[in-house]
């Protein structure tokens, strides 16, 4: 809809209803303006450093970025994606990277999807998307390119688990409404990353999963502090205020980096070349 077009409700009615609002003295007219939909108040918004869209000025043709409300961040669109930008701290986008590529390389040779602020239709009528920070698909498939967002059923089924790591901005809701909604929607396990916990300068980690209950039933820690999801079989371990571990849960191994991939690859390749050397000297090669 252009900036110059204008709203007009569109009244269907029966024969026999229509025949009712003229006995009535009513006009098609008079019930289009009781149907109009009220002026909404202006909203609140964020300083632009938290985020912004950028719109196109229909009198000038410049682009400018607008700052979003509380609305935007809480329930994204998908013609927000490549529109709205929204600020994370340099920790929050590093952790969030790290861990979706850490899950990625595990589950390469597994039937599983890891998308990372992804949009996300959950496949039933009147729930808003969401775009979680990570959230891992046992069976999932990439949408098609031209597609902006994951949309369950046509792209694979319900995500299995979740991640949301905190911001200033979206601690509250992933504290509570995100909880609420991911129980609703059928996720199975949902892990916080608290980057802002108030009790501790540690990084504090909170999982449920979905029992018996409609609501989430809270993962207890072990005695390390970690938590095990059965979902994806790894368990999460948060190291003060610096980094996440990874383990398999079911050989105890630690997920490496990439960095640390590569480091090991590095050393191996040094020690068979070392080893051929050998070899070779002693005329074996």
């Amino acid at each position: 809809m252009s900036a110059e077009q204008t709203y007009t409700p569109v009244v269907k009615r029966s024969k026999k209803r229509a025949q009712a609002l003229k006995h009535n003295g009513a006009t098609t007219s008079a019930t289009a303006r009781h149907l109009t939909p009220a002026p909404q108040p202006t909203l609140p918004v964020f300083p632009l450093d938290v985020g912004y869209r950028t719109v196109r000025d229909p009198a000038t043709g410049e682009w400018r970025d607008l700052p979003l409300t509380l609305l935007d961040l809480l329930f994204p669109t998908e013609d927000d994606v490549g529109v709205v930008k929204v600020s994370q701290s340099p920790w929050h986008d590093r952790l969030a990277n790290l861990i979706a590529t850490i899950l990625r390389l595990y589950f390469s040779d597994r039937n599983w999807l890891t998308t990372q602020d992804v949009l996300i239709h959950w496949g039933r009528r009147g729930i808003p998307p969401k775009s979680p920070d990570i959230a891992a698909i046992v069976g999932g498939r990439m949408p098609a390119r031209r597609d902006k967002s994951y949309r369950v059923g046509r792209d694979g089924p319900l995500p299995a688990f979740v991640v949301e790591i905190t911001s200033e901005e979206t601690r509250e809701e992933d504290l509570t409404g995100k909880k609420l909604f991911y129980a609703a929607v059928g996720v199975q396990e949902y892990l916080i990353i608290d980057l802002l916990a108030k009790e501790t300068t540690d990084w504090k980690l909170s999982g449920y999963r979905l029992g018996e209950s409609p609501f989430y039933e809270e993962i207890p820690p072990d005695a390390d502090g970690g938590l095990t999801f059965q979902s994806i079989g790894l368990r999460f371990v948060a190291i003060g205020n610096q980094r996440i571990e990874l383990y398999d849960a079911t050989t105890g191994e630690r997920l490496l980096t990439p960095d640390e991939q590569k480091m090991r690859a590095e050393q191996e390749k040094a020690r068979a070349d070392q080893y051929e050397t050998l070899l070779k000297k002693a005329g074996l090669l």
